[in-house]
């Protein structure tokens, strides 16, 4: 599915589907028991939007339906542990891939059209760098109800737990 979905993509030139599909079958062999069916599934998500036109690449329902039982057979073998915490931290990983993913075709296609307009439309070049510079304006971690307490000094020892 993510070999025909991303050689779709890359033909269409459809920038988000490609990021979301662009994995190799030696990548998902890598992946954990956890992380296979979270990456699997969102392939599929993202391939199933576009089936009708995976027809041409050999896609079709039964093949998707086929991956749908095999993920099914790998949760089954892995147990019914509680898993909760692994999700949570293969989520944030793939999410964390996503995004540069999104970064590096940011900046390998689009960035590199904005580059033409430079020299023909300076006011949207220069407003479309400013909107990529994100900023980190910080601000205070004090909660409202902690503001007018003084902490603890810092020179003393710390009580011993009871």
């Amino acid at each position: 599915i993510a070999s025909a979905a991303s050689a779709y993509a890359m033909r269409k030139k459809l920038v988000e589907l490609r990021a979301a599909v662009d994995y190799s079958e030696n990548q998902l062999k890598h992946l954990t028991q956890i992380e296979l069916p979270i990456k699997v599934k969102n392939i599929k998500e993202a391939a199933h939007a576009v089936l009708a036109d995976l027809a041409n690449y050999g896609m079709t329902q039964a093949k998707f339906d086929l991956v749908d039982a095999k993920l099914t057979a790998l949760k089954s073998a892995v147990g019914k542990k509680n898993t909760g915490f692994t999700d949570h931290v293969a989520i944030r990983k793939t999410l964390s891939e996503l995004f540069d993913k999104v970064d590096n075709l940011l900046r390998e296609e689009a960035d590199a059209i904005v580059e033409v307009l430079k020299e023909t439309k300076l006011s949207f070049y220069n407003q479309y760098f400013a909107a990529r510079v994100i900023k980190d304006l910080g601000g205070s971690h004090t909660k409202p109800e902690d503001e007018g307490t003084t902490p603890p000094p810092t020179d003393t020892p710390t009580p011993p737990m009871q």
